[in-house]
């Protein structure tokens, strides 16, 4: 079996059958979450011998395509003669099932069964299947902003669960901000290809390329067609911070928040956990965050984990919060 996932959340516009020339078309578009139209793309059967679609319905969306064999097909019945009820097969001339079914492999037929998030769903028996993706150039891409440096990105991607749309050279750029087992990580979506992790930006921005061309060195040539939080709303995030340990304590102990913070580009993760029924407070510095140190207490901790010698209860209220979970 094989699945088309490319065309997963496209939205079928119409759809045509060509009984003379055994041919069925899907129109469907995708559209980016700036809610423009991204990409046209044309779904085509050849040599249709038969289809069965079931729930036709405005804004119908696409999950996938599952391309199957004939005996792929018929393994998935509990009795090879439940095909049958699926369908009038009158294109074919047989007796027994079998007739039907070596009938079926002489014209090399395959199931194409389209699942559906929301309306039209079902399945064609033709040939072959052509997916056609045309994309679709934004007339007004010159008016669209563009990050004015990496750190604009980085602020940008400071707030969990944000998402920004880019553009370049026709490509589509979904930039993500996510929680994964209580770690925050970046992730990047690029022409519905694999979604793909990183624990830093700057990982990111150098590891991910296309051509040979790494994204650190195109993404600020990208127009920005939607990000999901304002820049107003991100410099007010930049503005939260701490005004004593003991509204930090509170925070840790009483509300049992855990809490990411950063302060000159750098990142700081901390929580207060039971730990055989006592309370542990919990550090981690960027790169140590699988690897947290453990305290007995808050004062322990403040004056236990240092940088060059600073301890961090001399610069943890210069500290912005950048999340709480």
């Amino acid at each position: 079996m094989i699945n088309h996932g490319d065309v997963h959340d496209n939205i079928i516009e119409s759809y045509f059958v060509d009984l003379e020339n055994r041919k069925i078309v899907l129109n469907t578009v995708y559209y980016g979450f700036s809610g423009n139209i991204r990409e046209r793309t044309t779904i085509t059967f050849d040599n249709a011998m038969g289809h069965k679609f079931e729930d036709q319905a405005k804004n119908s969306s696409i999950f996938e395509i599952e391309e199957r064999s004939i005996d792929e097909h018929i393994k998935l019945h509990k009795k090879t003669r439940d095909i049958l009820d699926d369908f009038e097969y009158y294109d074919f001339h047989f007796h027994y099932v079998k007739e039907l079914i070596d009938q079926m492999k002489s014209y090399n037929l395959k199931y194409y069964m389209i699942g559906s998030s929301f309306g039209l769903n079902g399945w064609v028996l033709a040939e072959k299947m052509t997916i056609d993706v045309k994309k679709v150039k934004l007339k007004d891409f010159d008016s669209y902003s563009k990050f004015k440096d990496i750190n604009e990105l980085r602020r940008s991607l400071k707030i969990p669960e944000n998402k920004i749309e880019l553009l370049y050279n026709g490509n589509e750029y979904i930039l993500y901000r996510l929680k994964e087992k209580s770690k925050l990580i970046y992730a990047i979506y690029a022409n519905s290809q694999d979604l793909l992790e990183y624990d830093f930006l700057d990982e990111m921005l150098d590891d991910f390329k296309v051509d040979g061309i790494r994204l650190r060195d195109f993404i600020l040539k990208a127009a920005i067609t939607y990000r999901s939080q304002d820049q107003n709303e991100i410099l007010d995030r930049e503005k939260v911070k701490l005004n004593s340990f003991d509204e930090l304590n509170k925070k840790l102990a009483h509300k049992r928040l855990d809490l990411q913070m950063s302060r000159n580009g750098k990142w700081y993760y901390l929580a207060c956990n039971l730990k055989k029924c006592k309370r542990v407070f919990t550090f981690a510095a960027n790169k140590d965050n699988e690897n947290r140190l453990m305290f007995n207490s808050f004062d322990e901790m403040l004056d236990g984990y240092k940088e060059n010698g600073i301890p961090l209860r001399d610069f943890i209220l210069d500290m912005h919060i950048e999340f709480e979970y």
